[in-house]
């Protein structure tokens, strides 16, 4: 292409031929613009070569315009090459070397060549050439070109080496740096070293070790540096033997190894270290080991005085539960004790006051003189009392305990307010207090245990009557929220007494406490009502309260949530319909009663309360005798059986379940009439095949009913 003559002189050969050379040298212009860095745009080159193809191309259509292609080619060819050399010596880079200077003086050279070669061709327009006025040197031309073109590659080849071992040198240099700084790094870490180190014949040479080692273990990295053995033979034997394994492990997957092993410094300290490394492969096929240890030793002290604590914790735990245990078997034998002790005290004390009530009521249903009458009242009053304070003793025992169950009955709360106040009626009436009800409109069906609400209301009432000399209590009734399913009822009872302090009001709900002492002097009692108001209170859904002004009077109340339910309502009518005792009187005078009860006072008066009404009573002194007696009857003899409970020989449970499988005993009607009179004893009872339970001491009006339900 270069060669004159070589190819045919058309038009695409002359634009090629001159294209080449310029397209090099504005090629060789752009790379020493990018190698330093300079912007160059690709426009400017798209601008020259779109100028050049446009007037080159244009003078080259007539191979008789040499002169013009001449004067183009050589302006821009020295253009380009002052350009060039311009560039390479003005702005020079790090790797600048003998290479960028030959080649800006030969650029320089080819640049007044062809300023030169431009002057002759404009100063002497009928020679078409230089070479040309020297006959045979048509081809010198030529050739000089393209040496130009030779030399300006090989010297950009020199140049791109110059480069690279520059390039190279300046990677070293700053590999040594960051080899340096890791060092340093390695060497300052305070709790710990890095290391590197590869296999030579099975044993292992440090390439380096950082001077962490030292303070650590005691062990120079110099030495280590020429014998690895000394760090080796510091670590425990079990340690050793585990890191041998994992290692050969991690080598053959190829993985890191991370693992805590135990040394021991010859100052006989013991050394924790977290070593993590990991295998490289070098070019030449070794195996190097690159790690970092760091010492863990306070923490696996840390570790091992927690366990420490940890252990002395579940020991200290241990022996807190067994004491708990102890003390928990304790508690429950003291509450069994304590279960056992009031349901004896109970049966110990009713039965004697079975006794004196029933023998006063029996007295009292008998003409006596007015004095005799009188005294007789009081006995029986004061029998009542007590039994009340036992009754309260045992109710609080089994609210405690958990064991008081509440029934679910239809009640209609309307009469309630009037029902409590008819039983402290006479007390008020005494005193000269007016009792007043107040009642909102509340459901007629509702569940709820009537026998507790009465006994909530009535602790109220009680006291309100005791505690007021002159004025009136007002007992009220309404609803304070109301859903679908049920209210929340509370009661009030206001009165105008004695009043109560702040300091007073905070432990009057407490067991066994009153206002003050001087309340106990002036109005007795024991202090449980109001515990068990609340109490009963709670249990139904409630709470219990007080608001008082000392000297004005007090508003006691409670609250207790009742169900909604359709049907007809029980009452608190305490009135009986018609007289029971006329009833039994007309109804079953001469019927037979097996009476089973041990205790000879008892015998005199359930035998007193029974022949009242006309019943014929046969008395069995335990168990056996009474299995005997209703064994050795005809069936039907005995309309009826009272059954006591504790009982020697054999007691009443046993009792009524060997009479159960007699001739007659299926059908026969057993009572419980004991002075065992908790829960439990009730479900005995019922569980061994008795209809019904009544306690004593016992009441005749409740007997009497009791007798008429089940002989009806």
């Amino acid at each position: 292409m270069l060669v004159p003559g070589a190819l045919p002189p058309t038009w695409i050969v002359r634009v090629l031929r001159n294209a080449m050379l310029l397209g090099g040298l504005l090629l060789l212009l752009r790379g020493m613009l990018v190698f330093r860095g300079l912007q160059f745009s690709y426009r400017w080159e798209a601008l020259f070569s779109l100028a050049f193809f446009v007037v080159f191309g244009y003078y080259s259509l007539d191979p008789a315009q040499l002169d013009a292609r001449i004067v183009i080619y050589s302006a821009l060819a020295g253009i380009l090459s002052l350009a060039i050399a311009v560039v390479t010596l003005r702005y020079r880079p790090p790797f600048f070397g003998s290479n960028d200077v030959m080649l800006a003086l030969w650029l320089l050279v080819f640049s007044i060549f062809c300023f030169a070669r431009l002057a002759q061709e404009l100063s002497h327009a009928d020679v078409s050439t230089a070479f040309e006025l020297l006959k045979g040197f048509g081809s010198i031309y030529a050739v000089a070109q393209i040496l130009t073109v030779q030399l300006i590659t090989l010297t950009l080849v020199s140049m791109n080496s110059q480069r690279i071992e520059y390039d190279h040198s300046l990677s070293e240099s700053r590999l040594r740096e960051s080899e340096a700084q890791l060092r340093s790094i390695g060497d300052h870490l305070p709790d710990g070293f890095v290391y590197q180190f590869d296999m030579r014949d099975s044993k292992r040479f440090f390439n380096y070790i950082s001077a962490g080692v030292e303070k650590m273990l005691g062990l120079s990295p110099t030495d280590l540096m020429k014998d690895a053995q000394p760090l080796f033979a510091l670590m425990a034997s079990d340690s050793y033997a585990q890191y041998i394994e994992d290692e050969a492990r991690c080598l053959r997957e190829n993985s890191e190894y991370s693992g805590v092993l135990l040394f021991h410094p010859v100052d006989g300290r013991k050394v924790w270290l977290h070593v993590r490394s990991a295998p490289m492969l070098r070019m030449s096929g070794e195996t190097v080991w690159a790690g970092v240890a760091v010492d863990i030793t306070k923490l696996k002290e840390a570790e091992a005085e927690l366990e420490r604590h940890r252990n002395h914790l579940e020991t200290m735990i241990e022996v807190r539960t067994a004491a708990l245990s102890d003390a928990t078997r304790a508690a429950e034998a003291a509450n069994l004790a304590k279960g056992n002790f009031l349901a004896n005290m109970s049966h110990e004390i009713r039965t004697p006051m079975n006794a004196i009530i029933g023998l006063s009521a029996v007295l009292l249903r008998k003409h006596q003189d007015p004095d005799t009458a009188d005294k007789l009242e009081k006995i029986t009053a004061a029998g009542k009392h007590l039994l009340g304070i036992i009754n309260d003793i045992l109710d609080l025992s089994k609210i405690e305990a958990g064991k008081l169950q509440l029934l679910e009955e239809r009640l209609d709360i309307s009469l309630l307010p009037n029902g409590v106040c008819s039983m402290v009626a006479e007390a008020a009436n005494a005193k000269g207090i007016q009792l007043k009800t107040e009642l909102d409109f509340l459901p007629q069906s509702l569940l709820g245990d009537a026998t507790r609400l009465t006994q909530a209301l009535l602790n109220l009432v009680s006291n309100a009557v005791k505690f007021t000399k002159t004025g009136s209590v007002t007992v009220r009734a309404f609803k304070e929220q109301e859903d679908n399913d049920s209210i929340l009822l509370r009661c009030e009872v206001i009165d105008t007494g004695v009043g109560i302090s702040e300091e007073a009001m905070s432990r009057l709900f407490s067991p066994f406490e009153q206002g003050d002492a001087s309340t106990v002097r002036s109005f007795g009692g024991t202090g449980l009502g109001l515990a068990i108001t609340r109490r009963l209170a709670q249990l139904m859904g409630g709470n219990a309260g007080v608001e008082s002004v000392l000297g004005e009077g007090s508003t006691f109340w409670f609250t207790v949530r009742l169900k909604k339910t359709d049907g007809e309502n029980s009452d608190f009518n305490t009135n009986p319909k018609r007289d029971v005792v006329e009833q039994l009187r007309e109804r079953f005078a001469g019927s037979r009663i097996l009476l089973v009860e041990d205790n000879e006072i008892n015998q005199l008066v359930a035998q007193a309360i029974l022949e009242e009404v006309g019943l014929v009573c046969d008395v069995a002194e335990d168990g056996e005798d009474a299995v005997a007696k209703f064994g050795g009857s005809r069936p039907g003899t005995y309309a009826l059986v009272l059954m006591d409970m504790q009982m020697p020989k054999m007691d009443g449970v046993t009792a009524t379940k060997a009479i159960r499988q007699l001739e007659g005993g299926k059908d026969i009607v057993v009572v419980a009439m004991t002075a065992n009179a908790f829960i439990e004893d009730e479900k005995r009872c019922r569980a061994a095949g008795m209809n019904d339970f009544v306690a004593k001491p016992v009441d005749p009006d409740r007997l009497y009913s009791t007798l008429l339900q089940w002989l009806g």
